[in-house]
């Protein structure tokens, strides 16, 4: 998508000429919201992968963004919806792109003023904020970047920069006495939306857990310390039988309320250091740090034989019983996260050829190395 940074902020028509805010405004506000040399640093960084997910907005993103009124009026013109569209992805193409220029700041300004203008509220600000997260944040974790956390915590303190000069701006030129510090308190339902979203981004909406994102940045952090400590590391990948029977035969609400059911189950029964999560369908993941593997498939057998006991309700008729069948894998050290998956993904297979209901092990040796110190948390599984 082209950008054109002479657009009008609102992306509309040009808003009169107004004063500019004091530089010492955006000062306050820069230490307001921790905008150091550091936060800068990681977003020239992560320019390639907030490039890509703005140019990859559609239709779809902006279509929500532009139906409260009066928003919805203003837009019904496909020429101002572009030019609004342009002017929006200019606005966060600058502000994100790591150098945060003064009229990048007066461009923030310029919005709020024109939105109160348009009589548009001070929370399409907002929303159209916790929109563009909504995007920014998945991409941040799928990219892989070093220190995820911090790049996702840099886009959202300079978002959260830009909405509140914004909603500033728009204060003063309504007459209002808006501190800072009260604009801080405003945007700090944004804090907890965008903790939301990053939350979600890691969790599976329908069990709970962790999700598959999840599960390969912790993989990959403990394979790196049972490599530096030597310290054993288990896997065990585990997957409801017979599922797709239960979704022909009581329908998919009905399956979602199993995988509910039993992701609670399995909660239950994991230690604070261990990381379940569910790791696509009907198959969940749990990895075991500094747990031997007699310690793991007891661990496994007590996840198998709770759900052997496990009821799940219907609003008609019997309740479901299912069964589970659960692979267990000891990393061998020098081998990939990628084989070390296959391996405990092979001996699921395995638990089901043997005829389900049951808990498999990988073949062959554990680890190729010295054998590593038992820790005191390596035996909780077997206590």
């Amino acid at each position: 998508m082209s950008t054109a940074p002479s657009e009008p902020a609102a992306g509309l028509s040009p808003a009169p000429a107004s004063p500019p805010a004091p530089s010492a405004d955006f000062a306050e506000f820069r230490q307001l919201w921790q905008i150091d040399a550091a936060t800068l640093g990681r977003l020239k960084r992560l320019r390639p992968v907030i490039d890509e997910t703005l140019d990859r907005l559609d239709e779809s993103f902006y279509a929500p963004l532009f139906t409260a009124q009066p928003v919805r009026l203003l837009m019904r013109d496909p020429a101002v919806r572009q030019r609004a569209v342009t002017a929006m992805v200019a606005h966060w193409r600058a502000l994100l792109d790591g150098e945060l220029k003064n009229e990048t700041l007066m461009r923030a300004v310029q919005v709020g003023r024109r939105h109160l203008e348009l009589g548009v509220s001070d929370q399409h600000m907002l929303v159209a904020s916790q929109h563009l997260l909504s995007r920014l944040i998945p991409a941040i974790i799928d990219a892989k970047v070093p220190h995820p956390a911090e790049a996702i915590e840099a886009v959202v303190r300079m978002i959260r920069l830009s909405v509140s000069i914004s909603m500033q701006s728009q204060a003063d030129a309504a007459g209002q006495a808006a501190s800072a510090e009260e604009v801080r308190r405003q945007t700090d339902r944004l804090r907890d939306d965008l903790r939301t979203l990053e939350k979600f981004a890691y969790v599976d909406a329908l069990t709970g857990l962790f999700n598959r994102r999840h599960f390969d940045q912790s993989l990959a952090a403990a394979i790196a310390r049972t490599l530096r400590h030597a310290e054993p590391l288990c896997l065990i990948m585990a997957d409801i039988d017979r599922f797709k029977r239960i979704n022909d035969l009581y329908g998919h609400l009905a399956g979602d309320d199993v995988l509910r059911a039993l992701g609670g189950v399995m909660a239950k029964l994991v230690r604070r250091d261990d990381i379940l999560v569910r790791f696509g369908g009907e198959e969940f993941a749990m990895i075991l740090p500094s747990t031997t593997t007699e310690a793991a498939v007891l661990c496994a057998e007590r996840m198998r034989l709770a759900v052997e006991t496990l009821s799940v309700p219907l609003e008609q008729g019997a309740p479901i019983h299912i069964t589970l069948s659960l692979g267990v894998a000891s990393f061998v050290w020098e081998e990939t996260t990628e084989s070390f998956i296959a391996a405990a993904d092979a001996a699921l297979y395995r638990a089901k050829q043997l005829g389900r209901n049951r808990v498999a092990v990988r073949p062959g040796p554990t680890v190729s190395r010295p054998s590593p110190r038992r820790s005191r948390r390596a035996s909780r599984h077997s206590a």
